[in-house]
């Protein structure tokens, strides 16, 4: 039988390696509790940041007690809320700090558990009940339909000059015929239109639809009483076809003044419905949404 050798040089790495970790350790364990904790909440938020599958605040909240809290404003920055949510054994004050709400399905929203909401992402009814609270609207508000409020409960929609105070709107499944943008509020500063596959039951999105839609753009970008900086029209929900349709009424309306706030974005047709809804959990402020696309009148980017 030969002699069986060690890789000595293996060895020594793995000393110093597991040398170096200890040292790490211990020096780490020296550090005052206030750097510790500001250490532990950057983690866990850079891995959020990162796109990282398994949330890294996740594990370390339950290490002990300090961590937890120094991770908790991290976990709740962002809070989905979905048909089986439950709130009834929260602990007061724990969303507090929560910037941004998204909510997927339509419920009785605890509105009075979220003081400090900069963006919601929901209903007309989940707007109902944040003014039902003595909070101001959150600046950045995104709508998943506009009309849903008589679908889901019969309640009349509000009407669109009751978002006083955002300055951010974005609305889903936007059909012409159904939100009046003559009366957008003077708040409004970014507006982002995804246009509807069916603005009517059973009914494609058409010219006439096209129509409506450049009269009422035409509208509020000459309104001298608005402080619009840009409208945002999303193509991503419609067919191929009818976007490049619509594209071209666009630029064919608006090619005289070439209103540099005016945009468009055809850039998400191929993202998963399950992916965009993610990346809005990721981003809490919902900075990134209102800054997508190019201007109408762009030159094409090469393909």
């Amino acid at each position: 039988m030969g002699k069986r050798t060690v890789d000595t040089t293996q060895c020594s790495r793995n000393m110093t390696h597991d040398s170096s970790r200890t040292h790490l350790q211990e020096r780490f364990g020296q550090l005052p509790l206030e750097i510790v904790c500001a250490v532990v909440t950057f983690a866990a938020r850079d891995s959020i940041s990162a796109g990282h599958p398994q949330w890294v605040a996740q594990c370390l909240a339950v290490v002990c007690n300090i961590f937890r809290d120094a991770v908790e404003p991290v976990l709740v920055e962002s809070v989905w809320i979905w048909q089986h949510t439950n709130f009834d054994n929260v602990r007061p004050g724990r969303f507090a700090g929560t910037k941004h709400v998204y909510i997927a399905d339509p419920i009785d929203f605890p509105a009075k558990l979220f003081p400090s909401l900069q963006a919601l992402t929901g209903s007309v009814l989940d707007v109902r009940h944040l003014q039902r609270v003595p909070y101001d609207l959150p600046p950045r508000l995104t709508l998943r339909y506009y009309t849903d409020a008589w679908t889901v409960a019969r309640v009349d929609p509000l009407q669109i000059e009751a978002f006083h105070g955002v300055t951010h709107l974005r609305i889903k499944a936007y059909s012409p015929h159904e939100c009046p943008l003559e009366l957008l509020p003077a708040s409004v500063t970014h507006l982002v239109l995804t246009l509807a596959r069916w603005p009517k039951s059973g009914t494609v999105w058409g010219d006439d639809n096209s129509v409506q839609l450049e009269n009422q753009i035409t509208h509020i970008l000459s309104n001298t009483g608005l402080r619009l900086a840009r409208v945002l029209v999303c193509l991503d929900y419609l067919q191929p076809d009818v976007a490049v349709t619509v594209l071209a009424h666009l630029h064919q309306a608006f090619r005289a003044n070439r209103d540099a706030r005016l945009w468009v974005d055809m850039s998400n047709e191929a993202v998963p419905i399950k992916t965009s809804r993610e990346r809005e959990l990721l981003d809490p402020a919902q900075t990134i949404i209102w800054y997508t696309g190019r201007p109408l009148h762009a030159p094409l980017p090469p393909p």
